[in-house]
């Protein structure tokens, strides 16, 4: 209720737009819409409400016309359709990756780290051998050993967001694949049935294969990756990359001042001739006759090439390929520093390399793993510190006996493997003397286990 004059009135109801009933459009393409929605209460001609409603010429979509609904986030039949945007559609980025080398260096970090990183298999938590796909590769005439067949993997990971293996062989013993390959995502199409294709012609039986997504969106049954959420900052990122060249290529923007009037193809010829000009004699100095005066623009180089805003977009790409920038060489982030370079290399295992690994070992594992087993990979060599500080903690861990039976959490033995050190033979007297022998503070017990 609101007064006005002294006299309480009822606020009038709202007026919903979705229930009124558009004009039919006329017969014929050309005939133009009638209304922009009903007339008001005066029934004045052309005195009509502005509102949201409903709209005549609105493209329905009906009978075959056109539609004025956006871009689909996701297509979710198929392969993904064919729309060729960014965000989480099929990504058709036209050589951008190509044209970026932040992309590829990233993607080469993760991949050479990951690579090299040992395997083995886990079993009640304990350590053991993987099958022989380990050791001589998954398919030899195509990957010289397992670091090779890794490099390929995460380079499909990171890049395209997600990895196909299609196995090749089985194991008479188990029927687990024994030979196995990466396909490439892009060549590889799956149907509204969830049946797998090979060049669209093709057909792979699923139990062939093990697909591994880098990340997964409810309803799409592909993987997507970390580019196609940066896609725009690739873009840019190539963008900038092409417009500092043609700076080096032809030198300082400046303006070319000519004597009288020019007409319009004219100035574009003399434009062209100077560009053309420049470009064909880098780093020689420009002639100018009759009356022409070229004036460069007074900014610095650093200010030309738009430095500050092609660093932000390496360092966003560099973020979502889950590189910290300074090893991708890049400025580093005043608000995050490292105090080592121990505890950059650990970060980089922690936020990107260990759940990489967890993510392929997973499906690996269930899909050609020893039975009952789990694959898993080993960072030491990459996150562990420097030999005093791994003596100390050898001698900490040495220290450590269990109160019934003696034994020792880390043997002298057990140290050395852990250092690739050859274990010493013990005879006799040297046998003996080796049990007492001791390098923490408490002395080992006569008889207990080594």
């Amino acid at each position: 209720m609101f007064r006005r004059g002294g006299k309480a009135r009822a606020l009038p109801e709202p007026h919903d737009p979705r229930a009124d009933i558009p004009n039919d459009n006329g017969p014929g393409p050309n005939t133009p819409p009638q209304t922009v929605g009903p007339t008001s209460s005066t029934n004045a001609p052309g005195n009509f409400v502005m509102g949201a409603s409903a709209w005549s010429g609105w493209p329905s979509g009906e009978a075959g016309g056109p539609t004025w609904s956006t871009p689909p986030l996701e297509d979710f039949s198929g392969s993904g359709g064919q729309y060729s945007g960014f965000g989480y559609g099929r990504m058709s980025p036209g050589g951008y990756l190509k044209r970026v080398s932040t992309v590829m260096t990233c993607a080469d970090l993760n991949g050479r780290q990951l690579s090299s990183f040992p395997a083995y298999s886990v079993k009640n938590r304990q350590p053991g051998d993987l099958p022989s796909w380990y050791v001589n590769g998954p398919e030899p005439s195509l990957y010289a050993d397992w670091s090779a067949f890794m490099k390929a993997v995460c380079n499909s990971y990171w890049l395209a967001g997600e990895v196909v293996l299609w196995c090749l062989d089985r194991f008479r013993s188990n029927s687990y694949p024994a030979r196995f390959v990466a396909l490439n995502p892009a060549k590889v199409t799956q149907d509204e049935d969830g049946e797998w294709y090979l060049n669209e012609d093709v057909h792979l039986p699923a139990a062939d294969l093990c697909h591994i997504p880098y990340q997964m969106v409810p309803g799409r049954r592909r993987g997507v990756g970390p580019l196609q959420w940066a896609a725009s900052a690739v873009v840019d990122a190539a963008t900038l990359d092409l417009y500092a060249s043609k700076i080096a290529r032809t030198g300082v923007w400046g303006v070319v001042k000519v004597p009288g009037e020019l007409d319009s193809t004219q100035a574009d010829d003399l434009k062209w001739q100077w560009a053309a000009a420049r470009e064909s004699s880098i780093g020689l100095p420009a002639v100018v006759s009759g009356g022409v005066e070229y004036e460069t623009v007074t900014m610095s180089p650093k200010d030309l090439a738009l430095l500050d805003l092609k660093w932000f977009d390496h360092q966003m790409i560099a973020a979502a390929m889950g590189v910290p920038a300074v090893l991708a060489n890049l400025p580093q982030s005043a608000g995050l520093t490292y105090q080592s370079t121990l505890m950059l290399m650990d970060f980089h295992w922690r936020a990107t390399l260990r759940p990489a690994s967890q993510s392929i070992a997973g499906p690996l594992s269930r899909w050609s793993p020893p039975p009952g087993k789990y694959m898993e990979h080993n960072p030491d060599r990459y996150t562990h510190p420097e030999l005093e500080a791994r003596a100390r903690a050898y001698q900490t861990m040495f220290s450590i006996q269990d109160p019934l039976t003696g034994a020792r959490a880390m043997s002298v033995d057990e140290i050395r493997l852990a250092e690739r050190f050859p274990t010493a033979a013990r005879t006799g007297a040297v046998a003996e003397a080796a049990e007492g022998t001791t390098i923490g503070p408490e002395p080992i017990p006569q008889g207990a286990p080594a």
